[in-house]
């Protein structure tokens, strides 16, 4: 798992517009995280092993940055979509008074709803990865989108999969929680780094501070 001794920890710091410092650091492993499969350590005493300033190009930072806010999101809305598609497997399979649960609106119709909130979020975040690698003008607003969409979405899905398992959801047996546990890691550190008020309100702006015309 990565967690024994031995194993280091990379950390980067902005130290200027064109300079970004790396820093190597020996964790420790922590307790069990809220995402079972991903296991925690933490950096006790910030003793730095060795470091390297890196002259970069203006702009690099927020570019990793946004990279980084990307596959975050990517992931968040790979484990959602998981999720969505057990509790779809789960309302067709599952059969009460005769039927599918699957054939009663209150589950067809969350379902479906979340499907299309999953896909609104995949589609926003693939134009903004195609306007990030093509360095479009508009990369950095539409960079915004993503993780605002995915954070909406991915939560839901991944709580309406607990919810159309009935009791079985709320089983450790049931795989369900993984997924959410997954999606809900990924939420809060999305929203660490920029909020959801924060996105909106950059939204507004234009995506770079300034207002939109």
């Amino acid at each position: 798992e990565g967690a024994g001794a031995g194993v280091r920890a990379l950390a980067a710091h902005r130290v200027g517009d064109a300079v970004v410092r790396l820093e190597l650091h020996a964790p420790t492993p922590g307790a069990a995280g809220l995402d079972p499969t991903m296991p925690v350590a933490r950096v006790v005493q910030p003793e730095v092993l060795d470091s390297v300033d890196l002259e970069v190009a203006p702009g690099t930072w927020e570019r990793l940055r946004t990279r980084l806010r990307l596959l975050r999101s990517a992931e968040l809305l790979g484990a959602a979509s998981s999720a969505l598609d057990m509790a779809a497997a789960h309302a067709r399979e599952r059969r009460q008074f005769d039927r599918a649960i699957g054939a009663n609106q209150a589950i067809k119709h969350r379902l479906a709803e979340d499907w299309m909130a999953l896909d609104d979020a995949r589609l926003a975040g693939v134009a903004a990865v195609a306007a990030h690698d093509a360095g479009a003008a508009s990369a950095g607003r539409d960079s915004l989108f993503a993780p605002l969409l995915a954070v909406e979405a991915g939560r839901r899905a991944a709580q309406n999969a607990i919810q159309v398992h009935g009791a079985l959801g709320v089983t450790w047996e049931c795989d369900a929680h993984l997924y959410l546990k997954r999606v809900l890691r990924l939420a809060a550190a999305l929203q660490a780094e920029v909020s959801r008020a924060e996105l909106l309100e950059r939204i507004w702006e234009g995506g770079d501070g300034r207002k939109a015309a």
